[in-house]
């Protein structure tokens, strides 16, 4: 929803909001998807016993994002904006894919992994009888047996690694805002201003079984509250602290005679954030004694930005 007032020849008011819910995910068989309680240390299987669904996860009423712009003639050439905006993290739960049991990965190498000897080789200690005559061949890594899904909960082993949410689960959001000014003198068009962005929790990838230096698998957070050692990888997509961008942009237009134009337009900025990107990177320093150590300028901050257009 959105409208537009002219409150005075001068004063332009434009002001919006809308809803967005985000219910907890489906799978495309009827059934709900893999979540692993880290309360139980069990993976629901959402539809499945009596699993409802969204597996219980509580999602929260959805969020009202509102929209406020303003624009002001102070003269006849100048014209001074501003304008506030809210846009909802729209995660659609695509780390799901690769949870348990849909995807088994094992981590049930040996610790001094000198000591382990692939399945099969042309070279090395397991290729002697290779290639003719009778022999048996290391069976390197076993995966684990598939569970029975029928009662919905399925006790996560511990050498496996898995992705998972923390539950209620608060989806964030970003808060955009500008204040510009435009100035207009004989063809040629300057705009400035402050340009700026605050990702209020946004997803991190997170190690949610990490350890306190010098304790090993064994004292992971996880592994300590439910009494088991997990040796396998517990990741969790969590809304995590904030992220900060806030910029200086300029912008010069020249209006030719015929419509066409050219312009050019540099930024200086800054980009700090925990982690760069929800799938692809995680928190460096995982423990919670330490989170504070992730914050700094993000990999893609760039400083200054130049472009000339026509």
């Amino acid at each position: 929803m959105r409208d537009q007032w002219q409150l005075t020849p001068k004063l332009t008011l434009s002001l919006g909001v809308r809803w967005e819910y985000y219910p907890f995910g489906y799978g495309d068989n009827n059934t709900g998807l893999r979540y692993f309680d880290l309360n139980t240390g069990n993976v629901l299987i959402g539809g499945k016993g009596n699993v409802p669904k969204n597996d219980g996860i509580d999602v929260g009423s959805g969020l009202f994002l509102p929209r406020v712009g303003l624009a002001y003639r102070l003269t006849s050439s100048t014209v001074i904006r501003a304008g506030f905006g809210q846009s909802a993290d729209p995660n659609n739960w695509r780390y799901f894919r690769n949870a348990y049991p849909s995807v088994v990965l094992a981590t049930n190498v040996a610790a001094n992994t000198a000591n382990f000897i692939p399945a099969a080789s042309l070279t090395g200690l397991n290729a002697t009888g290779l290639g003719g005559g009778s022999y048996s061949v290391p069976s390197g890594i076993v995966l684990p047996p598939l569970p029975d899904l029928s009662s919905g909960v399925v006790p996560l082993p511990t050498n496996v690694s898995t992705t998972t949410i923390r539950n209620p689960f608060r989806r964030g959001y970003i808060n955009s805002f500008n204040l510009m000014v435009q100035q207009e003198w004989k063809g040629i068009v300057l705009e400035t201003g402050y340009v700026g962005a605050r990702a209020i929790r946004p997803l991190v990838n997170m190690n949610v079984n990490a350890s306190a230096p010098g304790t090993g698998s064994a004292g992971g957070l996880i592994s300590t509250a439910l009494g088991q050692n997990y040796t396998g990888t517990i990741n969790a997509e969590v809304p995590f602290k904030n992220n900060y961008y806030d910029s200086l942009q300029t912008k010069v237009t020249h209006r030719f005679t015929g419509g066409s134009s050219a312009g050019f337009a540099w930024t200086w900025s800054r980009t700090t954030s925990y982690a760069d990107n929800e799938d692809l990177s995680s928190l460096s320093f995982p423990f919670p004694a330490f989170w504070g150590k992730n914050r700094s300028l993000a990999n893609f901050d760039r400083p200054t930005t130049s472009r000339f257009g026509v």
